[in-house]
């Protein structure tokens, strides 16, 4: 598999969605924490078809650091949405 050109195009798709949500009304940092959601997702899926590649409970060690990205990404986007600001 050519998995230079699925990460090149997997790239111009996260670029696409920020780009088009940049102008949007966001929590600073929503679009950082959407990145590394969304650049692990496609990381993990991509590496399945690497071959040649240790593997480790059936996992490459890259699928392993994109699961722990998704997860960072997950808790900041949670933690920046938990937070609501009160108007008191």
């Amino acid at each position: 598999h050519p998995n230079q050109l699925y990460e090149a195009g997997y790239n111009l798709i996260i670029f696409g969605v920020l780009f088009s949500l940049r102008n949007k009304s966001f929590r600073e940092g929503t679009l950082f924490s959407g990145f590394l959601i969304m650049y692990a997702v496609f990381r993990f899926l991509t590496e399945f078809l690497r071959v040649d590649e240790p593997r480790y409970a059936g996992f490459t060690i890259s699928q392993f650091f994109s699961l722990i990205m998704a997860v960072a990404g997950m808790v900041l986007w949670y933690r920046q949405h938990a937070n609501k600001p009160t108007n008191t």
